[in-house]
Formats: structure tokens, C-alpha cells, sequence
């Protein structure tokens, strides 16, 4: 885990996926967003980032434990959460934010996202 800077990856769609370790919804959505990745890439950015309230040493190893050879940038919002608030969230996860290759921000939602979510609200915005 590291901490994120948006900005780093301008020109690319940015995926912000917000979870933890205890949140089932969370934990259950994370391989598509890893399947997402490897087939779009060249053209988005995927970063899971974990909340605050964890330790960072805890997350890590659920990451190595769970998730070895996951392609996904994983991220701790150490700062309070105070990424989670700049983009929307409130108070429940999973929380993902979708910003367009301007950082523009084009979806919100909390709940629990599919691969065909992901792809339905995504492939619209590498093609335009």
C-alpha cells in the first residue's frame, strides 16, 4: 500500500474503489475490479484504497494473504479518510468513484460493483 496522487495518471479513466478488510460487499468485488484492469489497462487506472481505521501493517498482509498477483494499485487513506470524503464518500462502503482522463468525475455509488457494472459505466468513456 502507498499513499495516491490522482493526478499522476491524468489522460487515463481513474477508478477509485473505497473498502476493508471486514466489509464482505468489499472484499467480494475486488477480483473483478483486478479482471476489469487487466483487460482495459492501457487506458484506466485502478486503485483500492482501504480505510483509515485499519492499520496499514494489518491491511498489507490481508493484501499478501488474499490478493498475491492482483495487477490493482492498493492504497491506505491514512489521512482520516480524508480521501473518501474529497470524493464523495459518506458513511458506508464499498464506495467507488469513476473520474474521466480529465478528472472530471462522470459515476458514484456505494454498493457492491460486477464486472458488467464496471464495464457498462467504463467502455462508454474510453470511446467518446
Amino acid at each position: 500500500t502507498y499513499d495516491y496522487n490522482y493526478d499522476q495518471f491524468d489522460g487515463k479513466i481513474k477508478i477509485f474503489n473505497f473498502w476493508a478488510t471486514w466489509c464482505g460487499p468489499c472484499v467480494h468485488e475486488l477480483p473483478y475490479f483486478n479482471e476489469f484492469y487487466k483487460n482495459y489497462k492501457d487506458q484506466i487506472e485502478i486503485v483500492a484504497i482501504c480505510n483509515s481505521y485499519e492499520l496499514k501493517s494489518d491491511v498489507q498482509e490481508y493484501i499478501d494473504t488474499n490478493f498475491t498477483g492482483y495487477e490493482i494499485q492498493f492504497a491506505h487513506d491514512n489521512k482520516g479518510d480524508a480521501v473518501f470524503q474529497a470524493l464523495g464518500g459518506k458513511d458506508a462502503i464499498p464506495h467507488t468513484v469513476i473520474l474521466d482522463e480529465n478528472n472530471v468525475c462522470q459515476y458514484v455509488a456505494t454498493k457492491s460493483m460486477t464486472y458488467e457494472q464496471l464495464e457498462g459505466i467504463v467502455v462508454p468513456l474510453l470511446n467518446k
